[in-house]
Formats: structure tokens, sequence, C-alpha cells
């Protein structure tokens, strides 16, 4: 599989740790066990820390996740100059056509895996499953939202979310910089102590940051940008114990972010091999994002985790990121089979 060569190594790169992250974080949590307080029931059982400069590595990888999709959006001409309908229509579009596909076929293998009757009133939950907001919407609290919930997590629901309002985003971004930015800060120091933060409101300012780095910047080699990390990271020591956990993570990332694109300019990669190796597994990240939950689950249903020693969560995790990433190359089989096939049937007709 070939990959375009003006990708940006260092895109791959962060989406790849921030996949990995969810990914051993995820498989913590199911090695482990939840008690009735929500914390980790056998922690001797965990694969790495779960917390990194107080922030929980699970939000380090969607932060990740956000800060690049606002960077990818904006790196790959997705400029609104304008709202015509024509304009998103077509933006609308490819998002779908690059969520949905594998989202249904791994929605339909975890739900044959797992079996759900289709009966009675809990029919009116299946909508929400089928556009991939039933893990988000449980996550916020409404009852029955996970009734055919298998695959995608919360993250996927609030992603969409985010991308119903982008081009609205971008374009008051390039219209009204500095007014969007505080509009965006008004509504995140006001919210963040009164609603739950996984409410896509307050991944705006990721998606903020991803499309300044992109639109303005794009690289790490750059005084002004330097300094200005120096600066939030300062701040964050100064003001540690007075930040909201999700303002901590927010600062986290932005760093990280950061850091992981100043080593790719320093340590540039230039061998064709390793860059179609980095895009093929930054593009394998969002199938196995899909089905690495239903793997570990099923898993840990075989194993007394009570007794457990820590060579065995290292070979159950390998095993783990095999299995999953076989279960995500055939999920990316069906897609083009199906995909085929369709385009078959569409040039007969």
């Amino acid at each position: 599989m070939k990959f375009m060569r003006n990708r940006l190594a260092y895109l791959d790169i962060i989406r790849i740790v921030a996949c990995l992250c969810i990914l051993i974080i995820h498989f913590d949590a199911s090695i482990c066990g939840y008690d009735t307080t929500g914390n980790f029931t056998y922690m001797h059982n965990t694969l790495i820390p779960n917390a990194y400069w107080g922030v929980y590595l699970g939000d380090i990888g969607t932060g990740l996740f956000f800060l690049l999709s606002g960077a990818c959006l904006e790196y790959t001409g997705n400029v609104f100059s304008s709202l015509s309908i024509d304009r998103l229509k077509s933006f609308y579009y490819k998002r779908c056509k690059s969520l949905y596909p594998m989202y249904w076929i791994a929605w339909i293998g975890a739900l044959i895996l797992t079996g759900t009757h289709f009966s009675g009133g809990v029919i009116k939950w299946l909508p929400l499953s089928i556009i991939g907001i039933d893990g988000y919407l449980g996550t916020l609290g409404l009852s029955g939202a996970f009734m055919y919930y298998r695959v995608g997590e919360w993250f996927l629901g609030c992603i969409i979310c985010l991308y119903l309002i982008y081009p609205f985003l971008a374009y008051f971004f390039g219209k009204h910089l500095y007014l969007t930015v505080l509009a965006t800060l008004v509504i995140y120091v006001v919210g963040i102590g009164r609603l739950y933060p996984a409410w896509f409101i307050f991944q705006i300012p990721y998606f903020l940051m991803g499309i300044f780095f992109m639109r303005y910047v794009r690289t790490a080699l750059n005084f002004k940008l330097f300094l200005f990390t120096i600066i939030l990271i300062i701040f964050r020591m100064l003001f540690d114990s007075y930040l909201h956990p999700w303002t901590k993570a927010i600062l986290m990332n932005w760093v990280l972010f950061m850091v992981i694109v100043f080593i790719s300019e320093m340590l540039p990669i230039h061998n064709p091999k390793i860059l179609d190796r980095l895009s093929y597994w930054s593009f394998m990240t969002y199938p196995m994002f899909l089905v690495h939950h239903q793997i570990i689950s099923h898993m840990c249903k075989h194993f007394n985790l009570a007794h457990w020693a820590y060579y065995k969560t290292i070979l159950v995790f390998m095993l783990y990121l095999a299995l999953t990433a076989v279960a995500a190359e055939v999920v990316v089989r069906i897609e083009k089979a199906v995909k085929t096939q369709l385009h078959r049937v569409k040039s007969t007709a």
C-alpha cells in the first residue's frame, strides 16, 4: 500500500503515539478491572503508569487526536473562506466517507460477536448506534444510549460533533481570529467547572491549536512558538494546584505535540520505506481504535485477574496488539471489497 509522499511524518508519528495511548489505557482498564468507586482493582496488573505529570493517559491520547484532527483538516485543504452549501456538502460527505464504512463493518462484526436481540421498545436507541454517537451520549448520561453500543467509544461521537461545527469554526477563525479565540476561552472557562469535560465544546481548544499550528507555523523550529510553549510549561508549574484536570491535559498535549514535531524535524526521516510504514500504521489507527476494546474485553473473560504476574501482562498485551492489528486489517479489506463491488455495480448499471 503506497501513500502520498507529501505527508508530514510527524503527523503520522503523533497519530500512532495517540493510538498507542488509547490502546494501552483500555488494556490496563480491562486487565485491572474496576471496583465500585471506579478505580482499578488490580493495580499491579498495569502495563505502564496511567498518568503522567498529573494527566491521565487516556486524556493524552484523545487530546493528541483532537489536536491532530484540527491540524490535519487544515493541512489537507479544508480552509473555509466561505460557507457555501456545496462546500459544506463536500466536506461532510468526505468526513462520512472516512468514518462510517469502517465503523459500520466493525459495529456489525461486534454485534454478531456479542449477540443482541432487536425487540421491543429498545429499538428506539438503534439509530444512535448507527450514526456512531451512542458511546458519546451514554458517557454524557443519556439513559439507554448504550443499548446497541459496541465500538467507537465516546471519542467517535465527540469527533463527529466537532466535524459538524468545524467549517464554521474554521471560517470564523480565518475571518475573526481574536474574537474566535476569545469566545472559545470564555465558553471553556465558564463551562469547565459546570459541565462534564466529555462535552465536545471542551475539545474546541485542541482543534483551534491544531488549525493555528498548521496555518501559521507548521514547524517547531520557531522561536516565538518555542517561547510560547516554555511560558505554558512555567504557567503549569506555578499554578498546578489551581488548574482543572482538563486544562492540565490541554497544556500537556500541546507540549507533547511540540516535542514530537521538534524531534521529527531534528531527526528527519527520508527513507521511503520507513515513511510508507509510518503512513500505513497511521492509516490503521482508526480501524484498530474501532476493534480494540471488543478484543481485550473478550480476552479478559478467560483470565483470573486476581492472580497475575507482570510477565503475563506483557505477553497478553503483545497478543492483544497482534489480534487488534489483524482484526483492523480484516475491517480494511472488507471495506475495500465492498467498495469494489459497489463500483462494479454502479459501472454496469
